[in-house]
């Protein structure tokens, strides 16, 4: 930015016109304006941090996290910049990048309860539950009436099977009038757990119906939904995840994917992909891949597996999508796809790369002689995989495909997920994923188990003991008692997996089946 006086003066006047027109609800013609005040003054933190505020309302996130960037380049003390940043990456679920954004922010200004209960919200997300919840009660020290902070600490205890508690702490708020949309969302979840299924009905109604941002209409529709599932109210329960699916707005668009997965199928046969470079071993635990569909029992499995004493479960990591995001950015040939990527990879350059991982994966397993991944979509990746890790063995999750479309989408799924907001896009998606399964089963020289959820649920000793005789595990009592394991879950199954096996979620979908049309066609069969 110019230190001419005037130039500062017509900055100044500029910013406050844009400000304004934005005001008057004029957001497209405001976000521009702001991107051309950016450009005209490339040194002023605040238009940039701004511009990146009005890209994150426009659902831009990448465009945003690059206008926050460039706000901390300018002005690297700019903590709100710092919190911005965090909230961008955190959306496009990179929570280890937001939590470092936000723990710099924190230290730039610990008092700033704003800062503490974000950053107490996004170690939430990440599963840091006992962290987060200090974060939310220094935020309560400070400022005893910070709703938000009540709502995060709720959601702590909710998450850590303490709905009673939760709902104990919240209601008060609610009945008092407080309608803050995270206040809302687990006050409703906290009701479902406790059986309290009439009462939240109204309450939230009327929430989704009015004056919410997106991203809270998301949440209340899903949480909205859900009761009504459990109330057995399928119209009602459809309509509520439909209100939350059509306000989250992330682009997706099947003929894409298609086209990626018909690259990826004539690319990568067994000759092929036996001549890509291959990683030397490295010393470490064994990994096992666990794949599949999202709500295919990939948690469930985990579960189980990270019970056993040689096994340290990592959780859904993010490590794999990521590091393909950024080799097809910088090594692809101008398509999504990155299977050109693999193809051009070295022996030293995918050994770097497995490194890599196991140094972030594999940091706290201790002397486990396994480690799990149960990131579901890595069975995109699964010849790469093979090949950079060549002592892996992949598990994929498989179950009755109405009960995976349903289950998707009544769930709230990061940015990754943008195929679960409609069924169409969701049968697509899961016809796409059988294609690609089963090119793998016929075409890869790795070890492969297949874990249908209906059979383990079945018969839980049986299953478990074929899986870890795939394994090469000994059989171990405790991986029938997963649901006693403290160990914290981070996905929409966290509820599910601290019950013992139950058969209610078999067939769930049955009583949807009217409403399932749109992803049976887009299937391409009767289901």
């Amino acid at each position: 930015m110019s230190n001419q006086p005037g130039d500062l003066s017509d900055l100044k006047a500029a910013y406050n016109a844009i400000m304004a027109q934005h005001a008057r609800g004029d957001l497209d013609g405001a976000r521009a304006a702001m991107a051309a005040l950016a450009a005209r003054h490339p040194g002023s933190a605040a238009a940039w941090n701004t511009l990146g505020t009005f890209h994150m309302e426009a659902g831009a996130v990448t465009e945003a996290e690059s206008a926050f960037q460039a706000a901390l380049a300018r002005d690297a003390g700019h903590a709100q910049a710092r919190a911005n940043l965090a909230a961008a990456r955190s959306y496009r679920g990179d929570t280890a990048g937001a939590t470092a954004a936000l723990l710099a922010a924190f230290r730039q200004r610990p008092q700033d309860t704003g800062i503490q209960i974000q950053l107490g919200n996004t170690l939430l997300q990440g599963g840091n539950l006992s962290t987060a919840a200090k974060m939310f009660r220094r935020a309560l020290r400070l400022d005893p009436s910070a709703i938000d902070a009540a709502a995060g600490l709720a959601t702590v205890w909710e998450r850590e099977g303490r709905a009673a508690d939760a709902l104990a702490l919240v209601d008060p708020l609610i009945q008092a009038g407080h309608r803050r949309p995270n206040l809302l969302s687990v006050w409703g979840l906290a009701c479902r757990r406790t059986g309290d299924l009439d009462h939240p009905v109204q309450i939230l109604e009327e929430a989704i119906a009015g004056p919410l941002p997106a991203g809270a209409r998301v949440v209340i529709g899903h949480v909205l939904g859900d009761i009504h599932d459990k109330r057995g109210d399928p119209a009602g329960a459809m309509r509520a995840h439909g209100v939350a699916n059509r306000a989250d707005e992330r682009p997706y668009d099947p003929t894409v994917q298609s086209a990626i997965v018909d690259t990826t199928l004539a690319r990568t046969g067994r000759e092929r992909v036996r001549r890509w470079a291959q990683a030397r071993p490295l010393s470490g635990p064994r990994l096992v891949f666990i794949v599949g569909m999202p709500r295919s029992g990939t948690s469930l499995t985990e579960q189980i597996l990270g019970s056993h004493p040689a096994v340290h479960a990592a959780g859904e990591r993010e490590e794999i999508p990521r590091l393909l995001d950024n080799l097809v950015q910088q090594m692809g040939d101008g398509t999504p796809s990155w299977v050109p990527v693999a193809e051009s990879l070295g022996a030293d350059a995918l050994t770097d790369a497995a490194r890599w991982y196991r140094e972030r994966v594999c940091a706290d397993a201790g002397a486990a002689e396994m480690v799990t991944d149960k990131m579901p979509l890595n069975y995109r990746y699964l010849p790469l995989l093979s090949r950079m890790f060549p002592e892996a063995a992949f598990v994929h999750t498989l179950r009755n495909p109405l009960d995976v479309a349903l289950s998707c989408y009544f769930a709230s799924f990061n940015f990754t997920y943008a195929f679960t907001n409609r069924l169409d896009w969701l049968g697509h998606w899961l016809r796409d994923h059988d294609r690609l399964l089963a090119h793998w089963k016929a075409e890869l020289d790795a070890p492969f188990h297949v874990s249908r959820y209906e059979e383990l649920v079945d018969d839980v000793e049986g299953r478990t003991r074929d899986l870890l005789r795939f394994l090469g595990l000994p059989w171990n009592e405790a991986c029938l008692d997963f649901h006693k394991s403290d160990r914290v879950v981070n996905t929409a199954s966290y509820a599910q997996v601290r019950r013992p096996i139950y058969r209610s979620s078999m067939g769930r979908a049955e009583r949807y089946r009217p409403f399932l049309d749109p992803f049976m066609e887009a299937m391409g069969s009767s289901t």
